[in-house]
């Protein structure tokens, strides 16, 4: 049967990451689904040598993102961000943009490889793009806030999980900042924009998944059903929580027209996986792995992002479509 890895999250070690690995291979998974790793250096490794396939959860890194035994239903930090940057330079026509990011590697690959270079190709001049670095585990982001305003943008970028997203929202809040604020879908949670305050009023998102407020469409209806019904009724409805629930349907879905489990191997799952062409996404756009949609990274199925608002107490679908920033790769 496949296995979910409590891989760690933002704040995971290589070494964490690694032990969790080696946990899968010693327990013979058949496959392994994760949320979010920063510790893939270390754990895609183990998973390839054992070959075992990962399949399902976001990808942020460079490992994962061109494993070749992985495949993941939402584009992660390519798909997420490529469709903002899409939507900032072609839809909004914006001149100037700023973007808040980690500092530390990983942090300036978003904000370069998969922000400023594509915003360039999505038509924002290079010289009206900011980067401003901020400190992981900075309280106060004021100063940030502060830099990337000073040239008047159209938009800040802010590329932080949840905790330093409502910080940035209370520091626009605090500074009277009048660009769009764009935050990555991982911010979409109650509990964030609560923190946030009035700053997160106006607040620009991309989701993965059709928004967990659309109650009309069945798939949100069923999501929501399962996880009010989830023991200790403490089950968090965020795009953390649809992320889980959309691997473990579609991996579902799929191993079903599988034939006898007992047959099944890391390596056959993996090669049906690999020939899905325009397959139905729980909660999202349709993905296709055959071919991948952008060459380079080869793992990911799906580039499709809505683009949502928070705007007086409610989530709107500002584009009312899926956008796709798959093209400005090429």
């Amino acid at each position: 049967m496949p296995c979910g890895c409590a891989f760690p999250t933002a704040a995971s070690l290589p070494s964490s990451s690694a032990s969790c690995a080696n946990q899968m291979v010693a327990d013979h998974v058949l496959l392994v689904s994760d949320g979010v790793d920063f510790g893939t250096s270390a754990s895609v490794p183990i998973l390839t040598a054992a070959g075992i396939p990962l399949i399902g959860g976001d990808p942020l890194l460079v490992p994962e993102l061109t494993a070749k035994d992985a495949l993941f239903f939402t584009g992660g930090s390519p798909g997420a961000f490529s469709a903002q940057d899409a939507y900032l330079g072609q839809v909004v026509h914006a001149k100037k943009v700023s973007i808040i990011y980690t500092d530390g590697p990983a942090g300036l690959a978003a904000a370069t490889t998969f922000s400023r270079d594509l915003l360039v190709k999505a038509g924002v001049p290079a010289s009206g793009i900011t980067l401003v670095p901020a400190a992981a585990d900075a309280t106060d982001f004021t100063p940030a806030v502060t830099a990337a305003n000073a040239n008047n943008p159209n938009a800040i970028m802010v590329l932080f999980a949840a905790l330093g997203c409502s910080r940035v929202m209370q520091a626009k809040q605090s500074l009277g900042v009048q660009a769009q604020m764009w935050y990555p879908g991982s911010c979409l949670d109650k509990s964030v924009i609560a923190a946030g305050g009035s700053g997160a009023n106006g607040a620009y998102f991309n989701t993965e998944w059709t928004p967990y407020t659309q109650t009309a469409d069945p798939e949100v209806a069923l999501y929501l059903q399962v996880m009010k019904s989830a023991d200790g009724s403490k089950a968090v409805i965020s795009g953390y929580s649809q992320l889980g629930f959309q691997t473990i349907m579609n991996i579902t879905a799929v191993l079903k027209t599988m034939g006898d489990p007992t047959s099944l191997t890391g390596a056959n799952v993996l090669a049906k996986f690999q020939s899905l062409t325009d397959q139905p996404n729980f909660m999202a756009h349709p993905y296709t792995c055959s071919p991948p949609p952008v060459p380079t990274f080869p793992s990911v199925c799906n580039y499709y992002d809505r683009i949502i608002q928070w705007s007086n107490g409610k989530l709107v679908d500002v584009a009312g479509k899926w956008i796709s920033g798959s093209s400005l790769f090429g």
